[in-house]
């Protein structure tokens, strides 16, 4: 619990794992009112509280941790009349097997809701799948223990054959103690992994676009092995843009180009302000030519709000090849020539950049597309 409730405060009170700190807290008031004595006045009912209530805590934890915003109001009353139940038949004077049968009714359903949930998860990864096994032997124990109370109801206060005596209770309680433990560990395990992994993404990419930042798209450009041809990309007279229609109307300018961009399934990049690259690995000079103007195209004819339809807004593109272990400068410098070309020439249009077999002599050949 010190583990987890420090792991809360270290991620800034990360909310599933405060729940998670929660339903130890939880567990261990069940432990302690256990070692009391479950003939204890008023043990069902802390027992119920503690236990379903720690359960009803790592579903909240769960229902965080995959994004789900539906509330089981429907499996929550029912762990509450249960547990009112269970505190009737205890002040009441009844007998142990149903005050027993309470206990494990309400822990069981409380438990399940973890179990539905991760149930419903499309794509569960190896701890995802490890945790719903985990959770299901949490469930299990309980409800396999219900039916003998129900039918041997003198199980509860007496001894007998191990699987059906106060053995079993103890093993239901063994197990669940271990498996509740393992579970409250992978939860904290991939919780405090999703947020490194949020962090590690959130310094890769672009904070308005989400695509890579400048970095990370060099990172990528400089992989072994790595060749193709680079896209720059920049939008015309964007300043008048932001002039006309105000900063946040050029940041969905900015946004509807890089949905474009990261359409085309490669790696994309924003490399500051208004401009943008592509990764195309493979590409030789025409098919990197002709997606570029698929590029141009497409977002001149974005409707964009809030800028009027009227308002017709382009881009320049820039292409080059490059070979395996050139350096970044020298690849992104080609691509730039080409690009300033595409400015100079007029905007709104693409131009490649032509090498000699010796590389020394660039040659800027337009892509003879221009909007009349």
């Amino acid at each position: 619990m010190t583990l987890c409730a420090g792991a809360a405060i270290a991620l800034r009170g990360n909310r599933t794992l405060l729940w998670l700190t929660l339903a130890l807290s939880g567990a261990g008031a069940f432990a302690i009112a256990l070692r009391f004595g479950d003939s204890q006045p008023g043990f069902t009912a802390i027992g119920i509280a503690t236990l379903a209530g720690g359960y009803y805590c790592v579903g909240r934890a769960v229902r965080l941790l995959f994004s789900q915003n539906d509330t089981m109001h429907g499996l929550h009353l029912g762990v509450a009349l249960i547990a009112l139940a269970g505190a009737a038949i205890e002040a009441w004077g009844g007998s142990e097997a149903w005050q027993s049968i309470a206990l494990y009714g309400a822990a069981a359903l409380a438990a399940s809701e973890s179990v539905f949930r991760l149930m419903r998860v499309r794509r569960r990864r190896t701890i995802d799948s490890v945790l719903l096994v985990a959770l299901i032997g949490v469930v299990a124990p309980y409800i396999i223990r219900i039916p003998f109370l129900v039918a041997m109801p003198q199980t509860a206060t007496q001894g007998g054959p191990w699987i059906f005596g106060q053995s079993l209770g103890q093993l239901v309680l063994a197990s669940e103690g271990m498996l509740t433990t393992l579970c409250v560990f992978l939860l904290m395990a991939k919780t405090i992994g999703d947020v490194i992994s949020f962090y590690r993404l959130r310094s890769e990419q672009d904070a308005l676009t989400g695509l890579l930042n400048r970095r990370s798209f060099a990172e990528r450009l400089s992989l072994p092995g790595m060749s193709g041809a680079l896209l720059l990309c920049d939008i015309d007279h964007f300043k008048r843009v932001n002039d006309r229609f105000g900063h946040p109307a050029g940041d969905s300018v900015i946004r509807a180009l890089a949905g474009l961009f990261h359409c085309t399934g490669y790696p994309a990049g924003r490399m500051g302000g208004e401009e943008f690259a592509l990764l195309l690995p493979g590409f030789d000079l025409d098919r990197a030519e002709r997606l570029a103007e698929e590029l141009r195209l497409c977002f001149e004819s974005l409707a964009i709000n809030p800028i009027p339809r009227d308002y017709r807004l382009s881009a320049s593109f820039g292409v080059a090849l490059f070979g395996e272990n050139e350096s970044v400068e020298a690849i992104h410098a080609r691509a730039d020539e080409a690009l300033y070309a595409a400015k100079e020439a007029g905007r709104n249009r693409v131009m490649v950049h032509h090498a000699q077999a010796n590389g020394s002599i660039p040659e800027m050949m337009g892509a003879l597309y221009r909007v009349a």
